[in-house]
C-alpha cells in the first residue's frame, strides 16, 4: 500500500517515473482486491480518478470521486483541496450523501496533490490529512507512456473530412492542435446522414431510432472533433438538442445507452511522420442507431501510426476525455479488422482497463509475424535469383498459404522495412531519408517508427530490426512431403539472403540483435496474453480469404496462434469465442449479420460481467459471464448460410468447420515453427539427418552443413531471449 508521508517524497518518485527508460510505471500493488488505486486514508476516506490512472492524468482536468467510509462523518461535512487550495465547492454529493463527485481543472503539469479532511478526525496538525493522492498531469499533445514524440511529425487537418464534405480547417500549433468543435447530424428517413441545419428546430425528415436499451429517440447525433496526443480524434452519440442539455459528466444524452465503442483503422504502411487524416469511423448506423456512443482517432489507424504503444496511448487519453464529458460508461469495448486487431490486443494485454472486451476480426496476434520479411527474400529468389526452378504449386508449398498470389501479397506488406518507400504525401520529399542525398531524413520503417520501443541498431543509430532467418530451413516441409528436391530446397536455402539496414539485398541472412530480441519480448511487442489479455472477453470473427484468387494476408491460421498462445499462457482460451464465415461482406462490414452478432454477444457478455459483484478473480468472473450459447461458430457458405456450433481447431480436417474453411501454414510453419508463431530467432542445432524424409549424399550433406555452419532451428527450444513481458502499463 502506498502511504506517502509527505508531498516532497511524491514529487521525487515522480520525477524518478518520468525517466525515459522502460519499466512499468505503477504495479498491481499500487491497486486494492476491487482494483482501485491504494492511497493513504483509503479506508475511510476512498479516492478514485473515475476517468483514469492517477499517473496518466492528461490535459489539466480529471473526474475525481471521493468516498466517505467512516460511519460517522457524512460527505458534506469534509473538506477537499487541490494543491493547497480548497476545491470543495466543485463536488457534488450523490442521493445517499456517501460520495462527492467533481471534474477538477486547474491542475498543474506533474504532480498535483489532492487531499480529503474531516474536521472531525484526530490527525490534524499531524503534518498530513486524513487522505490524500498524488495525481500526475501531462500535457493534452501527449507523450505520457510512449516516449519521446517522433519527430519530424506533419500535420494533416487541412484534408480531414469530418463528415459531409467539412474540413477540420488549419492548425493552431506546431502540435497539429485545432480548437474542438460541435457539430450536429442527422439520419434522414432516407438512411443518409445530414447536416443538421437548425439546433432549435428538427427537420421533418429526420429519422427515430429504438436503442439497445428500449429507448426511442430522434436520430440525431453529436459529433466532437478535437486533437489529443497531437491525432485527431471524434465522439458520435446520439443527443437531440433541440430538447437536451449540453452532455456533461453528471447529465447524459437520453439516447446513449451508456457503452463505447472504439473503432480501428487497418494497415501498417506509410502510417509515418504525420498526423493522419482520418480516424476509424464513427458515423456508423448500425452501432450509433443502438445508442451505443462511437469514438476513434487518427492514431488509431495503423495506415496513419504502425505504432501500438502509441494507439494505446490514445486510447487512454481519448477515453479520458470522453468520460469526462459524457460520463462514464458501463464498459468500453473495440472492434475492426487486420491492424486494428494488432492495436485491441496489446492495449488489453499490456495496458488493461482501457479496453473491457474485444470483437477482433481478420485478426493477427501482433505486428512483429515474420511472413512479410520471408515473403521479401523468397520472392526475390524466386523471381530474381532462381527464376523458372520452381512451379507455382511448389512456390505455394514453400511459402504454406494455400494461395499463390498471397506471396506477393505478404512480400508488399514487407515493404514496412525499406526506409524511402512508404510515406504519406503529408511528408515532403525534403524531409525523407535518402542514404545518400538526406542520411539524417526520417526513415518508413517499423524499426524507426517504434524506436522508443525497438531500440536504436549499436553502429547505424537507426531503429533496431526485429527479423531473423538464421537457421531456417524454408521448404523443409515441402522436402519432406516430396513437394520439392533436393536440389530445389539445397538452392532456395544457399541463396535465399538476406536485406540491409537500407533493405538491400544480401547474400548474407538477417540477423537479429540479442537486445532488440530482448525488447521485443519484455516490452510486449510479442503478444504475451498471460497479462490483461487473460482477462479480457474475446470474439474472434473471421471472414474467410485464404482462398483468394488474387491472395491475401489475413489467413487463418493467425486466430489459432492467438488461441494456443492464450492456452499456454492459462492452461485455456476459455476468454476467447471464434466465429467463421464467408468473406460475401469483405475482411469485415458492420453490415454483416455476423459482424453484429458478435457485437451483439459481447454486449451481453460484458454486461454480465460488470453485474458480477463478487470478490472472485476477474479471469474466474469472465469465463463465468459468458453467455451461455456462445460457443465457437462457423457459417457455411451457401446462399442461406448454415450455423454450426462447434469448437475450432487448427488443422483439424475432421470437423465441418474446417471442411468449409480449411487452415494452412506459413514460411516458418513449413519449416517447423511452432503454431504460436512467436520464435523471432530461433536457437539452433546441429544438423540431424533423421529430421528428413530424403536420403542426401555426402557431397549434399557437406553442402547442407556449409549452408547452415552454426545449425539450424531447433524449434522445440524457446526462441533466443524469448522471454514473458515484463509487466503491464510500461514507459518509453
Amino acid at each position: 500500500m502506498l502511504r506517502w508521508t509527505g508531498f516532497r517524497i511524491f514529487v521525487l518518485f515522480s520525477a524518478l517515473l518520468c525517466t525515459l527508460v522502460p519499466g512499468p510505471a505503477f504495479s498491481a500493488q499500487d491497486y486494492d482486491k476491487d482494483g482501485f488505486w491504494r492511497h493513504h486514508g483509503d479506508e475511510q476516506f476512498r479516492i478514485e480518478v473515475l476517468s483514469g490512472r492517477p499517473d496518466t492524468v492528461a490535459g489539466g482536468d480529471a473526474l475525481v470521486r471521493v468516498t466517505v467510509l467512516k460511519n460517522n462523518v457524512a460527505a458534506n461535512q469534509i473538506r477537499i483541496k487541490l494543491n493547497g487550495a480548497d476545491v470543495t465547492s466543485t463536488f457534488t454529493a450523490n442521493a445517499a450523501g456517501r460520495t462527492l463527485t467533481a471534474l477538477l481543472p486547474g491542475m498543474l503539469l506533474g504532480s498535483n496533490f489532492i487531499e480529503v479532511i474531516d474536521p472531525k478526525g484526530n490527525v490534524q496538525g499531524k503534518g498530513r490529512a486524513d487522505a490524500d493522492i498524488v495525481l500526475t498531469n501531462h500535457a493534452i499533445q501527449g507523450p505520457i507512456i510512449s516516449g519521446p514524440h517522433e519527430q519530424p511529425f506533419f500535420c494533416e487537418t487541412t484534408t480531414f473530412n469530418i463528415g459531409n464534405g467539412v474540413l477540420l480547417g488549419a492548425p493552431i500549433d506546431a502540435d497539429c492542435s485545432v480548437a474542438t468543435r460541435i457539430d450536429y447530424r442527422y439520419r434522414t428517413t432516407a438512411g443518409a446522414f445530414a447536416i443538421l441545419p437548425n439546433l432549435s428546430t428538427l427537420p421533418a425528415n429526420v429519422a427515430m431510432t429504438t436503442t439497445s436499451d428500449g429507448r426511442t429517440v430522434p436520430y440525431v447525433i453529436r459529433l466532437e472533433t478535437g486533437t489529443i496526443n497531437r491525432g485527431i480524434y471524434q465522439f458520435a452519440i446520439l443527443h437531440d438538442p433541440t430538447k437536451e442539455p449540453t452532455p456533461n459528466f453528471r447529465v447524459q444524452p437520453a439516447g446513449w445507452n451508456k457503452r463505447v465503442i472504439f473503432t480501428y483503422g487497418g494497415g501498417c504502411g506509410g502510417g509515418w511522420y504525420s498526423q493522419g487524416n482520418t480516424t476509424g469511423g464513427v458515423m456508423v448506423d448500425q452501432l450509433l442507431s443502438q445508442g451505443y456512443a462511437v469514438a476513434s482517432s487518427s492514431l488509431m489507424v495503423y495506415q496513419q501510426n504502425c505504432n501500438d504503444t502509441t494507439s494505446a496511448e490514445t486510447q487512454m487519453m481519448i477515453k479520458e476525455s470522453f468520460i469526462e464529458h459524457y460520463g462514464v460508461p458501463l464498459f468500453t469495448m473495440g472492434t475492426q479488422c487486420s491492424a486494428a486487431t494488432y492495436q485491441m490486443h496489446h492495449a488489453a494485454n499490456n495496458y488493461p482497463g482501457i479496453l473491457d472486451g474485444i470483437v477482433t476480426a481478420c485478426s493477427f496476434p501482433d505486428s512483429t509475424g515474420p511472413e512479410q520479411p520471408d515473403a521479401v527474400v523468397l520472392q526475390r529468389y524466386w523471381n530474381v535469383t532462381a527464376p523458372n526452378t520452381f512451379t507455382m504449386e511448389q512456390q505455394r508449398h514453400v511459402f504454406g498459404y494455400r494461395s499463390w498470389a498471397a506471396i506477393a501479397n505478404r512480400a508488399d506488406a514487407g515493404l514496412r522495412n525499406d526506409p524511402t518507400a512508404l510515406f504519406r504525401a503529408a511528408v515532403p520529399v525534403s524531409a525523407r531519408y535518402n542514404p545518400t542525398t538526406n542520411p539524417t531524413g526520417a526513415r518508413a520503417t517499423q524499426p524507426d517508427h517504434n524506436v522508443n520501443i525497438y531500440g536504436r541498431d549499436p553502429v547505424t543509430g537507426f531503429g533496431d530490426r526485429g527479423y531473423d532467418n538464421v537457421g531456417i530451413q524454408y521448404g523443409l516441409a515441402s522436402l519432406n512431403e516430396g513437394v520439392i528436391t533436393k536440389t530445389q530446397f539445397l538452392d532456395m536455402n544457399e541463396k535465399v539472403g538476406g536485406f540491409d539496414i537500407d533493405f538491400k539485398p544480401t547474400k548474407e541472412r538477417l540477423v537479429a540483435s540479442r537486445n532488440v530480441l530482448r525488447n521485443l519480448y519484455e516490452r510486449g511487442r510479442v503478444l504475451d496474453p498471460s497479462f490483461g489479455l487473460a482477462s479480457t472477453p474475446i470474439i474472434d470473427y473471421r471472414a474467410y480469404t485464404d482462398a483468394q484468387p488474387n491472395g491475401d494476408q489475413h489467413v487463418r491460421f493467425h486466430q489459432f496462434s492467438t488461441r494456443q498462445r492464450l492456452i499456454d499462457a492459462n492452461g485455456n482460451a476459455d476468454n476467447q469465442v471464434i466465429f467463421v464465415e464467408d468473406n460475401r461482406f469483405g475482411l469485415f462490414s458492420f453490415t454483416s449479420p455476423r459482424v453484429m452478432e458478435a457485437i451483439a454477444r459481447m454486449d451481453q457478455w460484458l454486461t454480465a460481467l460488470k453485474a458480477d459483484t463478487s470478490k472472485d478473480p476477474l479471469r474466474v468472473k469472465v469465463v463465468r459471464s459468458k453467455p451461455s450459447g456462445l460457443v465457437d461458430t462457423c457459417w457455411s457458405p451457401d446462399a442461406v448460410p448454415v450455423r454450426v456450433e462447434e469448437p475450432q481447431s487448427y488443422g483439424a480436417n475432421n470437423t465441418t468447420c474446417n471442411t468449409y474453411y480449411p487452415s494452412f501454414k506459413s514460411p516458418r510453419l513449413v519449416a517447423g515453427a511452432p503454431l504460436q508463431n512467436n520464435v523471432i530467432k530461433c536457437e539452433l542445432k546441429p544438423i540431424n539427418v533423421a529430421d528428413y524424409a530424403v536420403k542426401f549424399t555426402s557431397a549434399e550433406l557437406d553442402r547442407l552443413k556449409a549452408i547452415f555452419p552454426a545449425g539450424v532451428c531447433d524449434y522445440t527450444m524457446p526462441g533466443v531471449e524469448q522471454t514473458n513481458m515484463r509487466g503491464t502499463w510500461q514507459t518509453f
